[in-house]
This record gives structure tokens, sequence and C-alpha cells, in this order.
């Protein structure tokens, strides 16, 4: 029968996922992680309980009070949250036990931090905001005109972005499949499977939307991280491109993460193209909950009985319309 863990190292842990832990006595929690039996998993049970229900199962049940009947599809995506959630906390431990005894206060850590705490599960919304600039300024004011913002959701490898001012409506996603879909106005939609996504379809998909797990195990390898602001609440890092990494889609790249639940609050990034700045994007981070699945379907965005144009449709019905989404989307993204 495996024994309690003593009162001592449970009151450390406790501490330590409080962030109210000095250094010294962080080195002491290091030891006692490797040596005593049961503690891993006790530490990733307690992170469980720290890091995510505290925060995300709040969410959750706010959302299922609004719902009486919860379809199967999304009891089964809440059980897969539950199931990562788990898969997470055990990530914080095994962080724990490898970290360097010099991490604790490092950009680097906290980066790691928010990857161990990243659920690649929820579904995440924020507002987009891209400026067509040459260099990352370092106090970035958004611009007040919203006509060159979005909402995005992402989940995973998901998303759906939504323009919707006075003049124009357009909707645009991924799926399950990894298919590519999009509609103006919602008279009609196209749709291109993975294998035979246009290039210039591709590229917008890559500027527009954020896939955050693969984005800060980038910063952590390809990047120099350090703090560039340091508040109560918030740190805000900037990562700049190592010069021996010879190509990258991005450059220089500002992070905010909050202090308490390691989140990522907010990303603004330079992409890059042969070497040169296109576009700043910024991702502002609004919630994140447990959205229903049709967030991410085409007929959510059209009008009755609206053709869905794919490989079947008439030669070239699909790239004319493409042709005046990438337009009304420029027109979006970069006003006049």
């Amino acid at each position: 029968m495996q024994q309690p863990l003593p009162e001592h190292l449970r009151q450390l842990i406790d501490r330590w996922l409080d962030e109210d832990l000095p250094e010294d006595e962080s080195e002491t929690l290091h030891g006692l992680l490797a040596e005593t039996s049961g503690a891993i998993e006790w530490m990733a049970d307690r992170a469980l309980l720290h890091q995510w229900l505290g925060k995300t199962i709040t969410d959750l049940r706010s959302t299922e009070s609004q719902t009486a009947k919860i379809d199967p599809s999304r009891r089964w995506h809440m059980r897969s949250l539950l199931a990562a959630a788990a898969v997470t906390a055990v990530s914080l431990a095994i962080l724990i036990i490898a970290w360097p005894r010099s991490a604790s206060a490092s950009a680097n850590f906290l980066v790691q931090k928010a990857l161990a705490t990243c659920q690649p599960i929820a579904d995440r919304h924020y507002r987009v905001h891209v400026e067509s600039r040459n260099a990352l300024r370092l106090q970035m004011l958004r611009s007040r005109n919203d006509r060159n913002s979005s909402n995005l959701w992402v989940r995973g490898n998901q998303f759906v972005q939504r323009f919707e001012h006075s003049e124009e409506r357009l909707a645009w996603g991924r799926d399950a499949s990894g298919d590519v879909w999009f509609t103006v106005d919602g008279a009609s939609a196209a749709v291109f499977r993975s294998p035979e996504i246009p290039e210039s379809l591709e590229e917008v998909c890559d500027l527009r939307t954020l896939d955050l797990p693969t984005l800060l195990q980038t910063l952590l390898r390809d990047y120099d991280l350090t703090y560039r602001r340091q508040e109560v609440e918030v740190e805000t890092i900037q990562a700049t491109v190592r010069p021996a990494i010879k190509r990258s889609k991005y450059g220089r790249i500002e992070i905010e993460i909050e202090r308490e639940s390691s989140m990522v609050r907010r990303v603004s990034m330079e992409r890059v193209r042969d070497g040169r700045v296109v576009a700043i994007v910024h991702f502002d981070w609004i919630e994140t909950k447990l959205a229903a699945n049709t967030l991410y379907d085409i007929p959510s965005y059209l009008q009755p009985d609206a053709p869905i144009l794919d490989h079947r449709s008439p030669r070239g019905d699909r790239a004319d319309l493409l042709r005046e989404f990438l337009g009304r989307l420029r027109v979006s993204q970069w006003p006049r």
C-alpha cells in the first residue's frame, strides 16, 4: 500500500503551484520529487486542481448550465478535455523534475509552463488584428478601426474566422478533416480538400491563425527569450530568432503570459516571407471554453439552400469564388 506523502512535501508542492516558494526551497522540492515514491503522481493530481480545474472547469460549468441538453458529441468533447487535462498535469510534474536549478525565474521556464498548461482540445477565442508594417514596434497600439479585425476560434487544427462589418460578412475555416472552406456573405461556399488546397489559401491560413502549442514549441527551440516587461499579474516576453536559424516564418515575437495561470493572454508576431516582414499580427485572447462542434461547420455560416462548391463542381467555379474571397479579405486585412 502506498504511504501518504509527508505533510511537509505536500505543503512545498502546494506553495510551488501557488508560486509562493522561495528559490532555496524550490531546490529542496526538486530533490524530494526525485526521491519520494508517489510524489510525481500526487503532484500531477494537485497540478490538475491548481492549474486547470480552478479555471477551466468553472468555465465548463457556466457553459453547460446554459444548455439543458448536451448532445453526445459535446459529452465526448468534455471527456476529451478532462483526459487532456490529466496529461497536462503529468507534463507539469515531469517538467518540474527536469528543470535546471536556475530556470525557475527565466523567460524560458515561463514559456515551458505555458506550454505544459496549454490545452490542445480547448476552444480558444481571439480577436485578431493585422497590420501591414515593416517592423514590430516596441509600443504596439491597436487601431480603433475594427474593419481590419476579426474573431477567431481555434480547437487543435480546426479554426473558424469571421469578419463582420457594415459592408461585408466573410467567414472561413478548417474542419476536423483538414479541409478548408470559405463563404462570401453566406450566399455560397467553396471547399478545398486537404491535398488540393491552393498555395494562396494556405498562406492566408498560416498568416491569420494561431496554433499556440506549436508556436510555444518553436519559441523554445529556435528563439532567444528575454523579459521585456514584468508586472504584478502579467509578464511580457520578447522572442528573437537565433542567428543559426536561417529560415523562419516568424520574425520578432512578443507574448504576454499571466503569472498565476501561465495562460498566454496575447501574442504579437512579425510574419516573414523570403526574409522580409510582410505583416504584424496581434492575437488577443478573449475566452477559453467548451464550444459546440457546429461552430466549425460550414452550414452555420450559410443562407438556406446556399450551394457548396467542391471538386465535383463545374471547372472554374471554385476559382472564381476564391478570387472574390481573397480580394475581399485583403481589403478587410489592410484597409485603404
